[in-house]
This record gives structure tokens, C-alpha cells and sequence, in this order.
């Protein structure tokens, strides 16, 4: 629709959606729409107005904006995760803002998304259940394993990974078998200005299963989001307060108990650096730490570890 056209019946259509709640999107070329959007977007990129990675995740949900015309059959083609929900909801919603700069439309687009928000029940991003500050067990994490094995042996593996390594999720998605030593110890990496682990520390029995799948997985902990989310929410039906980020919580109670210090925990779970370990490891270098420390951990997870292997591939 061209711009003038546009501007001649703007008033009279504005005033009809309003009233008669009529779908602004019913009346455009969504296909043409979609391609000038995503566009703007590679020029801003290159404007460096927008990252590469903050264009990329438009891309690849503005594919649902062909479903704006009809919200019954948008209702059915979204994903069942609320954090996906909230993805694509947040690509929309910049689509419809970018119609009401270029038509004039003073948000009538926008508005529109935000009633259908509404409509639908849809949420901005993921909330947690109520009660998750609640300590996981040791039991509730080998059950969560168990429970996970039945539905996806990934994410099972993935619960595994982070209950003995207390690695934040998106560390853990960072591992690439690579990266994975022989004794170990996992490159992640560290990015300026962000408290993220240079290392994951993989006690024996997980170390290997890793080395069993490794032909099979193209990455040691790759998942489908959308699959994820399932076997999380039967997870949860037993265990209401679960979710990936108490078990992190879990690991550095787990690990105190132990007999860890709280230096040592921090290190391995990536909010120190090795500086802080040379007080208890005095004439050694940064190698011959790193390796103290993977001993000392290895025995202190030690029936974590094995309480997990039994549960992911025990009958």
C-alpha cells in the first residue's frame, strides 16, 4: 500500500480498528512488509545501531508475522514455551513499530500487538513458578535426572551437567567437544565485563558418558528449545521449585558441605579467578592449581556423580 493511498483513509481506518477492533495487518501485503523489515534491520546492523546476534533472532522469528492476519491461526502455530512466546512477541512487536514509523500510523500497529498480547494471555518473557527460591534436595536432583531420562536423554544430560558443574545455562550451551580435556576440564571462556567461568569441571562418571555420545551429538549439550521446555514442565509437577538456575544454588551448598571453601566454589563456578586459589596453593603454578583443585573437586562430587550416572542410565 503506497503512502499517500495510505494517508487518505488513515483517519476513518484508524477510528473503525479502534472501535470495531478490526486487524490493522489484514489490510497489507505482510510478505513485502516482512522483507523491507528485515531490510531496515541489515542496515541498521551495519549502522551499528543493532548487533549481528540482535538481528539474527528477528530473522529467524519474524517468520511469524505471515499468521498476523489471522490470530487463531497464530494462537496454534506458537510454540508452547513461554520464552519462545516471549521471543517472538518481542520481534512483533518491533515489526508493528516499524510499520507505524513508516505508514505515520501514531501506533496503531503496536497497539494492536498489545491487545493481542493480552488476548492470548502471553507474557514478555518467562516467569518462574512461585516458590523458587526453594534449596533443591540432593534426592530432588537425582529425580529430576530420572524423571528428564524418560522423556530426553539431552536434557537429562543437561540437569547432569549442571547439578556437578554449577555452570550458569548459557556457559554450559558454550561447551563445544573441543573444548572437553581428557582430565576433565572444559574450556568455556571469559568475556569482559561479564562474570561468566573460564572453566567447567567434569567429574569422572560424567566424563564418561560425554566420551560414549560424543558421535552421536554434534554438540555435548545441544537441545530443542521447544522440546526443553516439556520435560522441564513434568519436572516441575513433581518438583514445583525446580529450574536450571537452583541448581547452581544446589552445587555451591552441595559443594560447601563438602568441605570446599567458599574460594574454591567460586572459582569453579566462575565468579573469581584463579588469583584467588594462590593463597591455598602456595608455591605452584596456575596449571598445577587448576589440577589440585580438579582432585579435591573430584572427590567432593563424587556421590553426586554417581547417584546421577545411576540415574541417567541405570534402569
Amino acid at each position: 500500500m503506497e503512502q499517500a493511498v495510505w494517508n487518505k483513509f488513515y483517519g476513518l481506518f484508524h477510528n473503525k480498528v479502534h472501535q470495531s477492533g478490526t486487524n490493522p495487518f489484514s489490510q497489507l501485503d505482510l510478505e513485502k512488509e516482512v522483507k523491507e523489515f528485515i531490510a531496515w534491520m541489515d542496515e541498521a546492523a551495519e549502522k551499528g545501531k543493532f548487533s549481528r546476534k540482535y538481528v539474527s533472532d528477528f530473522k529467524r522469528y519474524i517468520r511469524y508475522a505471515e499468521y498476523l492476519k489471522d490470530i487463531l491461526e497464530l494462537s496454534n502455530e506458537l510454540p508452547l514455551s513461554p520464552d519462545l512466546q516471549g521471543k517472538i512477541l518481542k520481534t512483533l512487536s518491533n515489526f508493528a513499530k516499524f510499520l507505524d514509523k513508516k505508514y505515520g500510523t501514531d501506533g496503531l500497529f503496536h497497539d494492536f500487538i498489545i491487545k493481542l498480547r493480552r488476548k492470548l494471555g502471553l507474557k514478555w518473557c518467562r516467569r518462574e513458578p512461585e516458590g523458587i527460591h526453594i534449596l533443591l534436595s540432593f534426592n530432588d536432583v537425582v529425580e529430576a535426572v530420572r524423571i528428564a531420562r524418560k522423556v530426553s536423554f539431552s536434557v537429562a544430560l543437561k540437569i547432569y551437567a549442571l547439578a556437578v558443574s554449577g555452570l550458569r545455562p548459557i556457559e554450559l550451551k558454550e561447551i563445544t567437544w573441543d573444548r572437553i580435556s581428557d582430565n576433565g576440564l572444559a574450556f568455556v571462556g571469559k568475556k569482559k565485563g561479564t562474570k561468566r567461568s573460564n572453566f567447567m569441571f567434569i567429574p569422572p562418571k560424567l566424563l564418561s558418558i560425554l566420551k560414549q555420545v560424543r558421535e552421536s551429538k554434534s554438540k555435548p549439550f545441544g537441545i530443542s528449545r521447544e522440546y526443553e521446555f516439556v520435560v522441564i514442565s513434568k519436572i516441575r509437577e513433581k518438583i514445583p521449585h525446580f529450574n536450571y538456575y537452583s541448581l547452581r544454588h544446589f552445587n555451591a551448598t552441595y559443594l560447601g558441605m563438602k568441605g570446599l571453601t567458599d574460594a574454591k566454589i567460586d572459582f569453579i563456578q566462575g565468579r573469581a579467578s584463579i588469583t584467588v586459589l594462590r593463597r591455598h596453593y602456595l608455591h605452584m603454578d596456575d596449571r598445577a592449581i587448576l589440577m589440585a583443585l580438579k582432585r579435591e573437586y573430584d572427590e567432593a562430587i563424587k556421590e553426586l556423580d554417581n547417584a546421577l550416572f545411576n540415574a541417567l542410565i541405570g534402569p
